[in-house]
């Protein structure tokens, strides 16, 4: 795990040869030091050119832990300058319960940023959520939901959020500690139409915190 000096954005506009000294004179002026816990580049404005996303824990404590953050960067000339600022999307330090940090990781995919969570016990529940640049604003734009108990089940929520169409996956098994003649495997495929009234902006959207109904099937899921 990485450590850099806030401003992140400064350092990242500053010349690789003259991190060293940054750290020395940031570390004299008692600036505050933050993690990056991931990074990825990709293009995310169709410009055939690379941006650059970086998540990072603030170290300042929430109801659930450190609060994390996402910098999206665009190159310029041979510096990284700051495009845009978000908190929200990416889930506090003790959020994943048990299973601890509930971050895994983030990617840029088809001009959309990917950002991957799990946690739970024995219940566990894995998200991936791809925020797109559209109309001037970052919009969640799609999520897959995975949830159950891994011995015993589960069900998988594939969410279009700019169509509102949703494939779903449900699967049963024996539970390891029940006799393999108690029961037969059983898997489900069905989709439906859930068309938000408009699509979630990233900063300020918490994950895991937006319940969807299944009308004609006693289940639900959160994205």
């Amino acid at each position: 795990m990485k450590i850099i000096l806030t401003c992140i954005s400064f350092l990242l506009l500053t010349p690789i040869g003259g991190l060293k000294d940054l750290r020395e004179l940031f570390k004299e002026e008692n600036v505050r030091v933050y993690k990056i816990l991931a990074e990825a580049q990709g293009d995310l404005d169709k410009d055939s050119i690379n941006e650059k996303v970086v998540v990072y824990d603030t170290g300042e404590e929430g109801d659930m832990g450190t609060i994390r953050n996402i910098e999206i960067f665009k190159l310029s000339g041979k510096q990284w300058k700051l495009w845009h600022s978000s908190s929200g999307a990416v889930l506090p330090s003790q959020h994943g319960g048990p299973m601890g940090d509930p971050f895994e990781g983030v990617t840029v995919e088809k001009g959309c940023i990917a950002i991957y969570h799990s946690g739970g016990g024995r219940y566990k529940w894995f998200y991936t959520h791809r925020y797109r640049f559209q109309k001037g604003e970052w919009y969640l734009i799609g999520t897959t939901i995975r949830y159950g108990e891994p011995a015993c089940n589960l069900n998988t929520f594939d969410y279009n959020l700019s169509t509102g169409k949703i494939e779903a996956t449900i699967e049963e098994w024996p539970c390891e500690e029940e006799a393999e003649d108690e029961g037969e495997d059983k898997k489900e495929e069905f989709s439906f139409v859930v068309k938000p009234a408009k699509l979630p902006l990233m900063d300020g959207f918490y994950p895991g915190d937006n319940k969807v109904q299944i009308s004609k099937k006693d289940k639900s899921f959160y994205y």
